[in-house]
C-alpha cells in the first residue's frame, strides 16, 4: 500500500516546522542583542526593534502552538497575517539602515 502524499509524516513534519520557528526565534533574538551590544542605534530605533522583536517572538508562540494543536496547519488567513508581519519587519529594516 503506497501512502498518500499528504500523509508522509505527519508527525515529523510538524516536528520540523517548529524547530524552524525556534531556529529563527533564536537568530532573531541573537541578532537584536547584538544590535543592542553593538550600541549604534537611537533610543527610538532600540524602542521600535524591541517592538519588531516582542511582534516576532508572539507570532513564533502563536504559530508553534497552532501547528501543535491542528491538523491543517495552513490558512489563507494565517498567510495573510505573516505578510503583513513580514512587510512591517522588512520596513523597520530598512528605517533602521537608513537612519
Amino acid at each position: 500500500m503506497k501512502p498518500s502524499p499528504l500523509e508522509r509524516d505527519p508527525g515529523l513534519q510538524r516536528e520540523r516546522t517548529q524547530l524552524a520557528w525556534t531556529r529563527s526565534a533564536l537568530v532573531m533574538t541573537t541578532g537584536t542583542m547584538l544590535l543592542i551590544k553593538v550600541g549604534s542605534l537611537s533610543i527610538l530605533q532600540y524602542l521600535l526593534l524591541l517592538v519588531a522583536l516582542w511582534l516576532f517572538l508572539n507570532q513564533i508562540v502563536r504559530r508553534k502552538t497552532e501547528i501543535a494543536t491542528q491538523s491543517n496547519v495552513v490558512h489563507r488567513k494565517m498567510l495573510v497575517r505573516n505578510l503583513w508581519i513580514a512587510c512591517a519587519v522588512a520596513l523597520a529594516a530598512l528605517w533602521v539602515c537608513l537612519h
